[in-house]
């Protein structure tokens, strides 16, 4: 993660055919005009990259860290289910992104957090995720009346959500015993149907065991940890695996319309 200066934010992304504000496209990964269809693509900024953090050394850094998502950003309390959702102006947070309920609570200013170090812009339009939907639920009869109206065209917004990503280098001792299993054949006698006493065999398992002990090194590389209690944790790791070889530098205009 890393701080974001004030240079690095922008109060909105006027269009400069129409003067209206620009959302982030989805399918050309720029800003388009919802108006007058102008597209202008991200300016990266060649000043940031995607970089991993010392962990130790992170948790040790100051307030400087903190930032707002933007200067304009803006945030807002469900009343129903306590989720915090932080979002640029002009979208306008009617509904509760995560149940649905209608917000009536007025926006503030949004409270500093730790500024992302990267973002994985959408890549599903709006309007592809509502035919998605739709299609889905034509192939339940017996979807809710209340889903059906959820995937209205008004009602679908795109969330962004924050996560952590780990990396670890472990190494774990252990000392025990192990045992193996072996079988030996016996002998018995019994008596058959008939009163008769005869000899049979049978394989008896018996385990041999021995001191153990030695080391287990293991490398894990971009473990998720949601950063959010308003999702289940469950549904969350069905989106699961993140295209992370398609994230970006964190900036605002990604935010733009979601």
């Amino acid at each position: 993660m890393a701080s974001q200066t004030q240079s690095q934010t922008q109060q909105r992304f006027p269009c400069a055919g129409c003067g209206g504000d620009m959302e982030f496209d989805p399918r050309t990964g720029g800003l388009k005009c919802p108006y007058c269809g102008k597209t202008e693509t991200v300016a990266p900024d060649e000043t940031r990259t995607v970089s991993e953090n010392n962990l130790e050394d992170y948790l040790h850094a100051g307030p400087e860290r903190l930032a707002t998502l933007s200067a304009s950003a803006v945030q807002i309390t469900c009343d129903s289910c306590g989720a915090t959702t932080t979002f640029e102006p002009t979208e306008v947070a009617g509904f509760c992104a995560f149940c649905g309920a209608k917000v009536v609570a007025q926006p503030v200013a949004a409270d500093p957090l730790i500024a992302p170090e990267a973002v994985l812009p959408f890549g599903v339009p709006k309007k592809d995720a509502v035919g998605h939907i739709k299609q889905w639920l034509s192939s339940r009869w017996f979807a809710p009346s209340a889903l059906k109206s959820m995937a209205q065209h008004d009602s679908i917004q795109g969330v962004y959500l924050p996560f952590w990503t780990y990396d670890a280098r472990t190494e774990s001792r252990y000392v025990g015993q192990r045992g193996e299993h072996y079988y030996v054949t016996e002998t018995y006698t019994e008596t058959d149907d008939e009163g008769r006493t005869v000899q049979r065999e049978r394989q008896v398992r018996h385990t041999r065991w021995w001191p153990v002990q030695g080391v287990v090194a293991r490398d894990f590389d971009d473990v998720t940890i949601p950063a959010t209690t308003s999702v289940d944790r469950g549904r969350l790791a069905e989106l699961e695996p993140w295209d992370f070889p398609a994230l970006v530098p964190y900036a605002p205009a990604y935010l733009s319309g979601f």
